[in-house]
């Protein structure tokens, strides 16, 4: 530092006045603070948020992938899930449907077996994240059984709403059917591997929409106390480590606490893109780790100059016990592997065959048969399927008895309405004719 200081000051013009040489000097003192200045946690991670918005953002891809699934759970916890997702089919589909004795004898069996042992998977994926308001994506799964064809989900999301209904449908060859519905399936997020993700990062994301970047870094204050149970003594986005990454970058892990125990961790590389090889987050009540997230194996995709992990991670763990609870691990095909290119809701597909059936849980288990082979999409309409030639109604939806009860007894409802209210002014009348009159006060002169 004094031989930089010592340097500069040789630059000075031998017959520079006082006023000159201390010009000089204060700009060196300033370029030394810039030189040597460095951001901070929030910083990084506030950039890495809205570099995920603009620049480094993934709004649209395709590949195909293996994936692997671990699942832990006890008997209990097993039998708990059997007898509450039975419940709510039998709440779903009404009782005269074709296949609800057959799902309901065979459903126990299936998820045993499904937790007996690790799972492996195959598959392709198409997403599309560039229309203002809504999301499209598609997953095609073979599973380890050999099955002829893939089971195909599709979904058309609200892109204004994180938990809003959505625009679904599933075709399963092993239940020969098709499922329209309108509810999230776990389909996993290719556009957040790498990236930071979570709901902090969906609220920050809109706070600097709205009310810009100064104020996200309150907010990201703010959130992080509430995460941290409001405890005191909480630490938020420190950078607690530097490591070397690759290509010669840096990786900075940056960790929220509170009283000395880990709420978040995130590992992120700024030169990179932002990319985000590691979230860790932890429960506030026992302290233990909960949920991971792990990218690795990055390539540079040429086409869109973006970082993309070739292999992701997401595990689940029981933050009491330490125990995993669930893992699933992606290896991504790079030849495959396309960003950030032109797709259009037509590209979003199901193939339906001639002589399937059709079943529409959006309206209580209406079916249809495919009587030609043809294509559900996630256009408008596409997954209208009273609106579709190829289609024939074979079970129509059963009546709403709310719906049915009122319309049928709204006259009735009038009548006694209307009944109700002549007794109650025939009542009211009656009592004041029965009420004595008060007598009338004399007239007092207005003199007196």
């Amino acid at each position: 530092m004094v031989c930089f200081f010592r340097s500069f000051a040789c630059m000075t013009p031998s017959n520079a006045t006082l006023p000159t040489r201390w010009a000089f000097m204060f700009t060196a003192v300033l370029m030394c603070g810039v030189c040597f200045a460095e951001e901070d946690g929030i910083d990084i991670f506030l950039k890495a948020v809205i570099s995920q918005q603009s620049q480094s953002k993934i709004f649209s891809g395709q590949g195909t992938y293996d994936m692997s699934k671990g699942l832990d759970k006890t008997e209990e916890e097993i039998q708990e899930e059997i007898d509450s997702t039975i419940a709510l089919i039998k709440q779903t589909l009404p009782p005269d449907h074709s296949q609800l004795k057959n799902i309901i004898e065979g459903y126990p069996e299936t998820v045993r077996a499904y937790y007996a042992e690790k799972h492996i998977f195959s598959g392709t994926f198409r997403f599309d994240y560039s229309q203002k308001d809504w999301h499209y994506i598609e997953n095609q799964i073979i599973y380890d059984d050999d099955s002829e064809r893939p089971v195909t989900v599709i979904e058309k999301r609200d892109a204004r709403k994180l938990t809003a209904p959505v625009d679904a449908a599933m075709f399963d060859p092993s239940i020969s059917q098709v499922m329209v519905n309108n509810t999230r399936s776990s389909v996993a997020e290719f556009n957040q591997f790498g990236r930071v993700r979570g709901m902090m990062v969906y609220l920050i994301s809109a706070v600097v929409k709205e009310k810009g970047e100064r104020l996200a870094r309150e907010e990201i204050k703010e959130k992080t106390k509430k995460i941290s149970g409001d405890k005191e003594g909480v630490t938020v986005m420190k950078i607690t480590e530097k490591k070397p990454f690759d290509n010669g970058a840096t990786a900075y892990t940056i960790e929220s606490s509170a009283a000395d125990q880990v709420s978040q961790r995130y590992v992120i590389v700024p030169a990179l893109g932002y990319i985000c090889p590691k979230i860790e987050y932890y429960d506030p009540q026992t302290g233990g780790l909960f949920q991971e997230y792990e990218a690795s194996d990055f390539v540079l995709h040429q086409r869109s100059g973006l970082y993309y992990p070739t292999r992701y991670r997401e595990t689940v763990y029981d933050p009491s016990t330490g125990r995993m609870r669930e893992n699933k691990e992606y290896t991504i095909h790079q030849e495959t592997l396309s960003l950030n290119e032109t797709m259009s809701p037509k590209d979003f597909f199901i193939e339906v065959p001639e002589g399937l059936r059709v079943v529409d849980n959006r309206v209580g288990g209406e079916e249809y048969i495919a009587e030609a082979s043809g294509v559900l999409t996630l256009e408008p309409d596409g997954l209208a399927l009273d609106k579709k030639s190829w289609l024939r109604k074979t079970i129509a939806a059963p009546p709403n008895i709310y719906t049915t009860y009122y319309k049928n007894a709204l006259p009735r409802i009038l009548l006694m309405a209307l009944g109700a209210a002549l007794i109650v002014f025939a009542l009211v009348r009656r009592r004041r004719n029965k009420s004595p009159r008060r007598p009338e006060e004399p007239s007092v002169p207005q003199g007196e």
